[in-house]
């Protein structure tokens, strides 16, 4: 029973880690959009709509990365919930074994 709460509990601190690792990759890489997309504007060269409509692209895309830098801490959060959780547990079983190896 305690390996198998044990497993389930590696498991989702692995699932959370994948998800973090994917979540820092899109952030990676709409900051490296933003940064090609800036870099590629040249405003004396642009119409008024074209200003308005790059201004509109670069608040969306501040609002994804600041909402995925937002999920990521979150998730960062639930994993050190996760680990704390499994080392309670660990001790827990530890103890259990203990009292049952003494009697």
């Amino acid at each position: 029973m305690e390996n198998y709460l044990e497993q389930e509990q590696e498991q989702l601190v692995n699932k959370l880690w994948k998800q973090m690792d994917s979540l820092e990759k899109q952030k990676e890489d709409l900051m490296m959009q933003l940064n090609k997309q800036s870099s590629k504007e040249d405003g004396d060269n642009k119409t008024q709509e074209d200003k308005d409509r790059s201004k509109e692209l670069e608040q969306s895309d501040s609002e994804d990365v600041t909402g995925l830098t937002d999920k990521v801490d979150e998730l960062r959060s639930e994993v050190i919930r996760l680990k704390r959780q499994l080392k309670s547990c660990q001790l827990e079983r530890n103890l259990v074994l203990k009292s049952s190896v003494q009697f």
